[in-house]
């Protein structure tokens, strides 16, 4: 059985990561939160893989999963948030610096009665690169260039927020026909099975689940208020995806991309992960392939069972298990 996105299982996943989303989270906070999710923590998640992609089959054989950056995910909203200009440019602390730096530079002087104009505006930087060009102090040309890189510069800062944590992306719902078709090669690849209580407890206190919504999460509290303690608004960023997505039920181990040495824009990570529960086979898998796989598993003492089409229903059935198959010599 799916759950769906209005469902009350959503709904505490949702109250969770709001609360990392909050001004105030400490560290103290943060161990209550992940006390928390241990109680919700499923017994099992899984792994969906190609077995055309040799790299998910040396991973298979290595024990690793990978730990990588947001920006090369298939959702480019992911971990994506907004802040709100309006909100910021309305406080006064905000107003004040922007204040001070136009007297040091001398362009209030330059700015006259419109000096005032900047500092309220909702995009002060485009404001004032109008007045200016307005004013005969910089050309079109220079004034059209100055907004092109403050596009810029913001799409840069925002892909750097996103690219500071480094995701394993994993799902509660073995079953699901939809992430086998896509994330298992159309049903002939497999699916990975971790128990939960095999995870070494650094990896299950990086654990959260995603919450669904149909909002961009924004963070104007954290940059409002200027506090140093939370930064873990990030996790709720890449915690927080549209429901278009809700049909993945995906849980996310999470860190920072600080935590490995040699670490690039976009890089990602192995990590070695406990021995696995079982693996699924998929309905399409090819023989080839099947045979493969069927024999990593023996070699390290992992069960492996072939899912099946339910009868009469749009299903996968729970998987039985397989025959031994017969030793084959050179």
């Amino acid at each position: 059985m799916h759950v769906t996105p209005t469902s009350e299982d959503n709904v505490w996943k949702k109250a969770i990561i709001d609360r990392l989303n909050g001004s105030f989270v400490t560290s103290e906070h943060l161990t209550a939160i992940q006390a928390e999710i241990g109680l919700h923590l499923p017994k099992f998640l899984y792994r969906f893989r190609s077995a055309s992609n040799v790299n998910h089959i040396e991973s298979l054989l290595a024990s690793e999963e990978w730990m990588a950056s947001p920006l090369t995910f298939n959702d480019p909203y992911d971990s994506a948030f907004c802040i709100s200009l309006e909100e910021l440019a309305s406080e006064p602390e905000t107003s004040n610096e922007l204040n001070g730096i136009l007297k040091r530079t001398g362009l209030d002087a330059m700015l006259g009665d419109e000096f005032h104009q900047v500092s309220h505006s909702p995009n002060p930087f485009p404001t004032l690169i109008d007045l200016l060009a307005k004013k005969g102090i910089l050309d079109e040309k220079s004034a059209t260039a100055l907004n092109e890189v403050i596009v810029w510069s913001k799409d840069r800062m925002h892909d750097e927020m996103r690219d500071a944590t480094r995701v394993c992306c994993l799902s509660e719902d073995f079953g699901s026909t939809t992430m086998w078709s896509h994330y298992a090669d159309n049903h002939r690849g497999f699916v990975i099975e971790y128990e939960t209580a095999s995870l070494p407890k650094e990896y299950r206190a990086s654990l959260f689940p995603v919450s669904y919504r149909e909002f961009v999460p924004t963070t104007d509290e954290i940059f409002i208020t200027r506090t140093k303690a939370n930064s873990f608004w990030r996790i709720a960023a890449a915690c927080i995806k549209a429901l278009d997505w809700a049909y993945e039920r995906e849980w996310r181990m999470i860190t920072w991309n600080t935590a490995f040495p040699e670490s690039s824009k976009g890089s990602a990570h192995p990590i070695k992960m406990p021995k696995p529960s079982r693996v699924l086979l998929g309905a399409k898998i090819k023989a080839t392939d099947r045979h493969l796989i069927e024999h990593l598993c023996r070699t390290k003492g992992i069960p492996s069972f072939p899912v099946r089409r339910q009868p009469g229903r749009f299903q996968i059935a729970q998987p039985t298990p397989l025959q031994p198959a017969p030793c084959r010599h050179a």
